[in-house]
């Protein structure tokens, strides 16, 4: 890394904190030798076969990957903006943080930047934080933001 490229992986999603994670990223960590990749995954619907309807999953799964195209949209555009490549990939799974370290390994990032909404300690019990999941199980360096 000293001196030589650096790989990055920025997750992404269609939250406020986000974008403000990766704007943050672009004006104060990002440096012209850092290769840039962003993920998004999208919500998962392998397990409700037996809930909706095959119309209904064919509707939901459109309306997914619709979402997932105005995401990369998005922040190509503030890519864009910033005057910087990113690579964008959508991943699917069920686990987003897996994912998110799956990725990270598959491009051999040097870092990970994502974002957190800062839930209280009974809610990411309950809900789960994909932030914390990813910073406990990834084998490279995480920045979480924080607002």
């Amino acid at each position: 890394m000293a001196g030589g490229e650096t790989t990055v992986l920025v997750s992404v999603d269609n939250s406020d904190i986000s974008e403000k994670a990766y704007r943050w990223y672009l004006n104060t960590f990002h440096r012209p030798n850092h290769k840039l990749f962003l993920c998004h995954v999208p919500e998962y619907w392998g397990d409700v076969g037996h809930m909706m309807s095959p119309g209904r999953i064919k509707e939901v799964i459109e309306e997914t990957n619709a979402n997932t195209k105005v995401i990369e949209k998005k922040f190509s555009d503030i890519s864009e903006q910033f005057g910087v490549s990113a690579e964008f990939e959508a991943l699917r799974g069920q686990e987003v943080w897996n994912e998110i370290c799956n990725q990270a390994k598959k491009i051999n990032a040097n870092v990970i930047v994502i974002g957190t909404r800062g839930m209280g300690k009974i809610k990411r019990t309950l809900l789960g934080s994909v932030s914390e999941g990813v910073l406990h199980h990834c084998h490279v360096p995480v920045l979480i933001y924080k607002e």
